[in-house]
């Protein structure tokens, strides 16, 4: 990977971070902590999903051992 391309990642995930935490902030004023967390933890698992579904019929789902 070249410098150029691994400096936008870095942008990328500033950015995201950075959204998160705004919205984070925003979402507590309207739900209590454990709400909050267990939404997002399984919208989380929810979008992960796919990937391991896929990975699962091409037989290269690896568990970490």
């Amino acid at each position: 990977m070249d410098k150029k391309k691994g400096n936008v990642f870095l942008l990328a995930a500033a950015l995201v971070w950075g959204f998160a935490l705004v919205a984070q902030k925003e979402g507590m004023n309207y739900l209590g902590p454990f709400w909050f967390t267990g939404i997002r933890c399984t919208l989380g698992g929810l979008s992960l999903l796919p990937f391991v579904i896929y990975n699962r019929k091409k037989n290269t789902f690896y568990a970490f051992a």
